[in-house]
């Protein structure tokens, strides 16, 4: 594709001067510069400037010729004006952007004020950028810059979106690089931020901001590929549940743990209403006391003060005091008579005073 050249411009004119005024510029240019006409204007800028003064009056001479330029010619205009104002938006921007960086560098990251300035100074800049995108949108340096602003404001999702346009409209431009594998990095993901380096190491092998960026890279990587990283939370195995209400005993067929049973109560029958049954004992009942006259035993305990609860009430049995007499004919097996008044006292379960002696006494 030719470049464009400005047929108004080579004559001097005006693009709105009429054919007369265009025919007598096209007549000033050849004898300003043909070589017939001025024997010192023979060499190549003369020959030069006399073809392009040709080709000028070769098409405005021509009114269809001279309309299909023109459309060209606007077209042309608009986009360098637009690019002239985008230059002007980028410009602002950059000024804007250093002022936020002077804020945050002079007011220190304890002052609001100066934080509150600097955000509204690297908002200013990305529209600014913004505008100027808008109007020459192949413009690498805008992309660039904006995305400098999102990563001062850390929105690392934008950042990489225009590192990634940046890189993609010039491929060695470093900044671009810096600023994609930065936001890959960023967003938690050391693995794909490696892989964008590698493709900029290809392109631009020796910079040195690329291979020090490489260098604090490393770690994460290596901590990524090693699987060394901590999983997120709520995936992944299921935590081992200690708490003791949760604690598998044993004759669980699907749990291997090694807890025992606590050994029954010789004699005593089961707290549960539901069941019925009464619980086994290896000891032989007392061959002279019926079922509710029997005691247990604690370790090494005295045995003049066995005490064994069943119910509410705690029966105590001292081997000083006479023993009760025998169960009454016909009841033998069936549920024991209540003992006399003086001889039951009203306690506490064996599961409240064992959770006493876990809380300890209550200091004051």
């Amino acid at each position: 594709m030719s470049a464009f050249v400005d047929h108004y411009e080579v004559l001097g004119c005006d693009p709105t001067a009429s054919p007369a005024e265009l025919k007598r510029a096209y007549h000033e240019k050849l004898r300003e510069y043909h070589p017939d006409k001025r024997p010192e204007s023979r060499g190549e800028t003369g020959a030069r400037v006399t073809q392009a003064v040709l080709d000028a009056w070769s098409i405005l001479q021509d009114t269809d010729k001279r309309q299909a330029y023109d459309a060209v010619w606007n077209k042309k205009r608009n986009q360098d004006l637009a690019a002239e104002v985008a230059e002007a938006r980028r410009r602002e921007g950059n000024d804007l952007y250093k002022e936020a960086q002077a804020l945050a560098k002079t007011s220190g990251p304890d002052s609001l004020s100066a934080a509150t300035a600097s955000l509204t100074r690297y908002q200013a800049a990305i529209e600014k950028y913004s505008e100027g995108i808008d109007l020459a949108p192949m413009d690498h340096r805008l992309r660039s810059n904006r995305a400098l602003c999102y990563s001062a404001l850390k929105d690392w999702n934008r950042c990489k979106e225009d590192a990634a346009a940046v890189v993609e409209m010039k491929p060695d431009f470093m900044k671009g690089w810096f600023l994609l594998v930065k936001a890959f990095w960023k967003e938690g993901n050391p693995i794909a931020a490696q892989r964008h380096l590698d493709s900029a190491l290809q392109v631009l092998p020796g910079s040195s901001e690329l291979l020090a960026l490489q260098e604090e890279l490393a770690p994460d990587v290596q901590a990524a590929t090693s699987g060394d990283l901590l999983p997120p939370v709520g995936r992944g195995r299921s935590s081992r549940n200690v708490s003791p209400s949760c604690t598998p005993v044993q004759g669980n067929s699907r749990s291997g743990s090694r807890v025992a049973t606590p050994p029954p109560v010789p004699g005593a029958r089961s707290a549960s209403k539901s069941s019925g049954r009464q619980r086994s004992t290896s000891r032989p009942r007392h061959p002279g006391a019926g079922a509710w006259d029997e005691t247990a035993r604690f370790g090494d305990e005295d045995a003049s003060e066995r005490t064994a609860q069943f119910g509410s009430y705690m029966f105590g049995q001292s081997t000083s005091s006479p023993a009760p007499p025998p169960a009454p004919p016909g009841r033998e097996g069936g549920t024991p008579p209540p003992p006399p008044i003086s001889q039951r006292t009203k306690g506490s379960s064996l599961a409240s005073m064992a959770a006493s002696s876990r809380l300890g006494v209550h200091g004051t």
